[in-house]
Parts: C-alpha cells; structure tokens; sequence
C-alpha cells in the first residue's frame, strides 16, 4: 500500500486527525524530515498550514499538495485569513494546490467552500478539518500527472463535483 504524508506545524483539534489512527496508509509529521521522506517513498505528501518555503528536491521528487485559506489566486502570500476578513469577506475557499517555485502558484486541484466566521480558533479548526476531508478525496484518486518533468502524476481537478478544464492540465478519470 502507498503511504501518504501530512505535514502540519500544528494541530488545532486533534478530534480532526481520528481519520488516520487505524490506517496504515496515512503518516503525520510536524516538520520536514528528508531522510523520512525518503524512507517512506509517499504517493503524495499534503501540507497544512505550513509557511516555509518548500525545498525543490522535495516537491520536484514527490507530488506535493499544499492547502491555503483563500480563493486562489486571491489573497496570496501570508496572512490571507487576517486579510479577507479585514477586506469584509466572510465566506472563501479554500484551495488546494501543487507546490512549484512560486508561492502559492501552484496547479489548482480542488477548493472547496469555508466560512470566516467566529473566533480565530474555532475558524482554524475548520479549515484544518476541510483541508483533511479535502485530503481523503484527493488520495482515493488512482492517477496524477503534473508538469514537473521528475513527478510522473496528472492532476485531476473536481470543484463541487464539476470537473474544471485548466490550460496547463489535462483530465483523466
């Protein structure tokens, strides 16, 4: 059975991670651990709140999907919870996406609705929660393909169960 990687800094409800406790394809991690990494050989690692920089060896090597709390490619970069709620916008998405050189430039591959409503804690928590129910749909598909010349993986895009044709991927079931 292929392994998959989540990569969290942090947890914010662990109730969010009873999914993984019995499955032995899923392996949580709070930082970046090559030498793990390597051992474990994952079909795909997922990243969760992670603000540093991506080493290329990692995500030139192995497909990497990274979740960010906005519309991409609205409110890029840092902060972007802090900055729709200031710029008055109270329901998002939030976007999954392949990690490349640029930041928060990746390939869509999914987005999915999310609320910005309540106290800080409690909206990280549904995020977090969104991005893991993200997660187990992204992983039950078979086939990935990317532009990355050393991943061999095609991206399949679904967006509340529409299939969206982007310029750079192609399709497949």
């Amino acid at each position: 059975m292929s392994k998959i990687i989540i990569i969290s800094k942090k947890k914010w409800d662990r109730t969010n991670y009873n999914f993984y406790k019995n499955s032995k394809e899923f392996i949580l991690l709070d930082s970046i651990n090559l030498k793990k990494i390597n051992q474990i050989k994952p079909r795909i690692i997922f990243f969760i709140f992670w603000s540093k920089i991506i080493p290329e060896k990692i995500f030139l090597n192995f497909l990497c999907i990274q979740f960010h709390a906005s519309d991409l490619p609205k409110f890029k970069g840092g902060s972007p919870i802090q900055n729709q709620i200031l710029s008055k916008i109270h329901k998002t998405k939030i976007s999954a996406f392949q990690i490349n050189k640029k930041i928060d430039g990746g390939d869509i591959c999914m987005k999915s609705s999310i609320f910005l409503n309540g106290k800080a804690e409690n909206i990280y928590k549904n995020i977090e929660k969104k991005a893991l129910e993200m997660i187990l749909k992204l992983s039950k598909k078979k086939k990935f393909y990317s532009p990355h010349k050393k991943v061999n993986h095609h991206f399949i895009i679904e967006e509340n169960h529409i299939k969206v044709t982007y310029h750079m991927l192609s399709i497949k079931n």
